[in-house]
């Protein structure tokens, strides 16, 4: 029997309503399926929706005898596939080349006719809904039912798009406000107190929101200066958390006042006990003591000291923290500051591509430093960290630096 024009405003009315008022996608297109069932008259109806990868049809709700909620199909296969593929309803039975009849072997349901209508946003198929088994007196759907069947696919389509998109902007939110409060306890373990004179300043510029590399620096002892700088292999809220631990390490550690290479080992052995899957971290613990920079590096870049003139560098001759237990402890080493100026840094700054997009490089860090050495070293350490951060939605490693000059007396 042909689906009147009331009918159909009414479909339309009702359908609108549902999609608007409900936050459940499903329960609406359950709904939207029982009107349409009963207006078009079929013994069953489904809707399948594509994946994200479109290489499935998975049906999204039914309504009839069978439930086949969940069933997961080719998205190429059968009379569904073919609506999709195609973009175009489709009248058709159970004689058509494209039918297969895997869905009522499955079921035990019996498939004579079918009318199916894609799933449209603008030039998008997200999948197709389908009506089996007209129950009008002829036994066939007609070019009416179809058009009612098209009504109910536009306005499912346009609803579930806005479903998929709310989702979305939730699940965005979500991990947004995550990745802020990752930020924040991972600022809240790192003791940023360099001494008041201005002999101490470091830079720490995050890739991403939150950061692999890190440095540390405060009096947890009247007269020594405890630091530290380390950069965690990988990018992001692994990284941080790997991170988060070696700084809570070093802090408790620190404070314990031990000797530094005694410090280091200990970090290391347990950062090795704790499974961060192949994840390493290099690493320097240092202290500021009468005027003299004492360190102990783990895998660390080499450090370096300018006295105005000459530069002179140390480099670490163990491994980084996580990646095996050593032998011995790293050396401890010490620079008198009346020598010059300690620069540290992580790899983000040699290998970081200045505004000519090429990589600073160490001889590119050195020049720098002789052009700002004369400066206080908070301006030195933001200057140098300028030279490969001036646009830091380019940055694709951390950027962090510590400058320790003479301390003033």
């Amino acid at each position: 029997m042909p689906v009147s024009s009331a009918n159909q405003l009414s479909l339309l009315s009702k359908l609108s309503q549902q999609f608007a008022t409900s936050n459940d996608i499903e329960q609406s297109l359950r709904f939207a399926l029982t009107e349409v069932v009963s207006i078009v008259g079929a013994e069953a109806g489904s809707v399948f929706i594509l994946n994200r990868a479109k290489t499935q049809l998975i049906c999204g709700a039914c309504e009839g005898p069978i439930d086949i909620s969940g069933l997961k199909i080719d998205a190429k296969e059968g009379i569904v596939g073919n609506v999709v593929q195609t973009r175009q309803g489709k009248i058709t039975d159970n004689k058509d080349p494209d039918f297969t009849s895997f869905v009522d072997k499955k079921t035990g349901f019996s498939t004579k006719n079918l009318v199916t209508a894609p799933l449209m946003v603008d030039d998008d198929c997200l999948g197709a809904v389908q009506l089996i088994n007209a129950t009008s007196r002829h036994g066939k759907f007609s070019l009416d039912s179809l058009e009612t069947l098209k009504i109910l696919a536009s306005i499912a389509a346009l609803a579930y798009r806005n479903a998929e998109l709310t989702a979305t902007a939730i699940e965005q939110t979500r991990i947004k406000r995550e990745v802020e409060l990752a930020r924040e306890v991972q600022q809240s373990l790192l003791d940023l107190e360099p001494p008041l004179d201005g002999s101490i300043a470091g830079v720490n510029i995050a890739a991403r929101e939150v950061s692999g590399d890190f440095y540390s620096v405060s009096e947890f002892i009247p007269g020594k200066v405890h630091f530290c700088i380390a950069d965690v292999s990988g990018k992001g809220a692994h990284a941080g958390i790997m991170m988060a631990r070696v700084a809570t390490l070093w802090r408790m550690m620190a404070k314990q006042d031990m000797e530094l290479n005694t410090l280091v080992s200990k970090i290391n052995t347990e950062i090795l006990e704790t499974n961060f899957r192949g994840m390493f971290c290099t690493f320097v613990a240092g202290v500021v003591e009468n005027n003299t920079v004492f360190f102990s590096n783990a895998g660390h870049e080499p450090i370096l000291q300018y006295d105005g003139r000459d530069f002179s560098q140390i480099a670490s001759t163990h491994p980084p923290l996580g990646i095996t237990a050593w032998k011995d402890s790293p050396p401890i080493h010490s620079l008198p500051l009346e020598d010059g100026t300690v620069y540290m840094y992580t790899d983000g700054i040699t290998d970081g591509l200045t505004k000519y997009g090429v990589p600073l490089t160490l001889d590119g860090l050195t020049s720098t430093i002789r052009e700002v050495y004369v400066l206080p070293p908070e301006i030195q350490a933001t200057a140098i960290s300028r030279r490969v951060s001036f646009d830091e939605a380019r940055l694709k490693d951390d950027v962090t630096l510590l400058v320790i000059g003479p301390q003033q007396h």
